[in-house]
């Protein structure tokens, strides 16, 4: 099994980064990697947010980071990365 990076979104200097950052994955699910990947990854996915320091941002106004890990297996994960990428 490899937990993996499924997908990574920036978010601006927002009051509420959770908030802001369930849209984005929700918006991710609704894709074909996004439903793929709910059907595929071991016990579901997991999502976090990182605030960037300000010498680490992408950019001046990128506040935080948000990520969905899946744990899955070496065959699916191969599958995953040859059609939609990877960031790991």
């Amino acid at each position: 099994m490899k937990t993996v990076v499924l997908y990574e979104g920036y978010l601006g200097d927002v009051s509420d980064p959770d908030t802001y950052a369930s849209g984005m994955v929700w918006q991710w699910e609704s894709t074909e990697a996004g439903q793929w990947a709910k059907k595929n990854v071991k016990d579901g996915k997991l999502w976090y947010i990182n605030e960037f320091q300000p010498d680490d941002a992408v950019e001046y106004s990128v506040a935080f980071r948000v990520q969905v890990f899946g744990e899955m297996s070496d065959k699916d994960y191969t599958y995953y990365s040859l059609k939609w990428g990877s960031n790991t």
